[in-house]
């Protein structure tokens, strides 16, 4: 079992307030129930404040600190945003990597409203659900809970402020943009990277396109993966792959790092 450390302190603090303060039960199977009826609006506001005190108080510089340090030595995979498979899309991290990084959604980007509607507030519940299934690999350190880059990143925030205004991209795309852009046609964007490269700033996200050849497994037309984190440790993949083109990208990334 993995030691509990800040990261993973800061995350079981995460997954206590979001069960005590949207009144989640389990049944007999320990599956998480979420009721709506059990959960006034005013218990919705109250959960946004309490996961603003988790993520945002003094154990996040500490959380953050020993995230960068178990990526020196270890593996991590990184995952944020809506998926349709949430089990599937947690497995396949913890498959390639010793720990899993989840980037808070449920208060930066679900609970932004002052009152949700119902299917807003569903969602919610089914996020929280989805987390809380995951409560023993949590305590075991395998998975952990973050604050939003944006939020304790002053790069990270430039960008997704600049890509907010661009054509109405998800802000989920800050610091890895498109290849098929031209990300320096920009002129306000292109100066932020310049100061920031000026500054000593190193990219902490690098997109690679992979292209079939005589060498590779039968892989798609293009596969396009974003690695993220200090030492580019965090591969960011969002397509259905087989394993042996996964296999032949994480090869090509370790032998090449």
């Amino acid at each position: 079992m993995l030691k509990q450390d800040p990261a993973t302190k800061l995350s079981i603090e995460y997954l206590n307030c979001l069960e005590r303060k949207l009144a989640i039960s389990y049944d007999q199977s320990g599956q998480p129930l979420f009721v709506p009826n059990r959960v006034t609006h005013e218990s919705f506001r109250e959960l946004r404040g309490s996961l603003n005190e988790v993520l945002n108080g003094s154990s996040r510089g500490r959380a953050l600190e020993a995230t960068r340090e178990f990526g020196e030595s270890k593996c991590q995979t990184v995952g944020f945003g809506l998926v349709k498979d949430f089990d599937s899309f947690v497995k396949l991290g913890l498959l390639y990597g010793d720990r899993t990084v989840l980037w808070d959604l449920i208060c930066g980007r679900l609970l932004i409203h002052y009152e949700l509607t119902a299917d807003q507030q569903i969602a919610v519940g089914q996020a929280a659900c989805n987390l809380l299934l995951l409560r023993p690999i949590v305590e075991a350190g395998g998975v952990v809970i973050l604050p939003d880059p944006s939020v304790w990143c002053e790069f990270a925030k430039l960008v997704k402020e600049e890509l907010s205004d661009q054509n109405n991209k998800s802000p989920a795309t800050y610091g890895s943009p498109d290849p098929e852009d031209n990300f320096n046609a920009d002129k306000t964007r292109s100066t932020i990277l310049k100061e920031s490269l000026d500054r000593g700033c190193l990219p902490l996200s690098v997109t690679l396109t992979w292209l079939p050849t005589d060498d590779t497994p039968s892989m798609p037309e293009k596969v396009v993966t974003k690695i993220h984190g200090d030492g580019t440790n965090l591969l960011d993949i969002r397509q259905r792959l087989t394993p042996s083109v996964l296999d032949y990208v994480i090869g090509q990334l370790r032998s090449n790092s």
